[in-house]
């Protein structure tokens, strides 16, 4: 059974040169739970945007393969979870607020 428990922790700017090129999609399931106000806010644009422009403040490897990866808003960070498409793509899986860093 894969297991969403930290696996590795990986450099901030290592991700940023990670994800520099690669297409940045969101899987339907990511915004399936927000209703009509929530989707005006969380947009697929406004969800790519932190990925493709911030430094995040946490990035680690699940053991189910997938990135966690968090960046600071102003009263809790954006957990954004990651899956790699290929050579050239991700997907956004699901995104929550968090109060604390998981470490």
């Amino acid at each position: 059974m894969f297991s969403n428990e930290i696996e590795q922790i990986k450099d901030p700017l290592w991700f940023k040169n990670f994800v520099k090129g690669k297409e940045i999609l969101v899987s339907p399931p990511a915004t399936d739970r927000l209703d009509q106000g929530q989707r005006l806010i969380f947009t697929e644009e406004t969800l790519r945007l932190p990925i493709l422009r911030d430094t995040p403040n946490f990035i680690a490897i699940q053991k189910n393969g997938r990135y966690t990866v968090y960046y600071k808003r102003k009263e809790h960070y954006l957990n954004i979870i990651l899956e790699v498409k290929g050579e050239r793509s991700l997907q956004i899986i699901s995104f929550m607020k968090k109060r604390i860093l998981p470490i």
